[in-house]
């Protein structure tokens, strides 16, 4: 099961279940590929490990506090902080669409 954490993000997964990321665990970031997800059957957390580059752009090394959206087979990651202390947003209005496609989660 995931650590327990609090400012994360999570939305719907393909094919069922619930993709949970980044967020804050006693003061400490998440990473923002931290990605867990519930699936339904068998009842169970699975970690996913996206691969480190990306064509949809780099993720940070720790967000919380962000928001995400599942928008067909994209997951659209919008705000967010990079640091506990943070005053300003790390991404503003900026947006992360990373691709999602049935069988492994990530397609990079």
């Amino acid at each position: 099961a995931p650590p327990a954490r609090y400012m994360h993000a999570a939305a719907a997964a393909p094919g069922g279940g619930l993709l949970v990321f980044g967020g804050d665990s006693g003061g400490r970031l998440l990473s923002a590929a931290d990605i867990w997800r519930l699936s339904p059957e068998p009842l169970a957390w699975h970690l996913e490990r996206p691969p480190p580059s990306s064509d949809a752009g780099e993720l940070p090394s720790a967000l919380s506090a962000h928001t995400v959206t599942r928008w067909g087979h994209h997951l659209v990651v919008v705000g967010g902080f990079s640091r506990a202390s943070a005053q300003e947003p790390l991404l503003g209005a900026a947006k992360i669409m990373l691709p999602l496609e049935p069988g492994p989660l990530f397609r990079f």
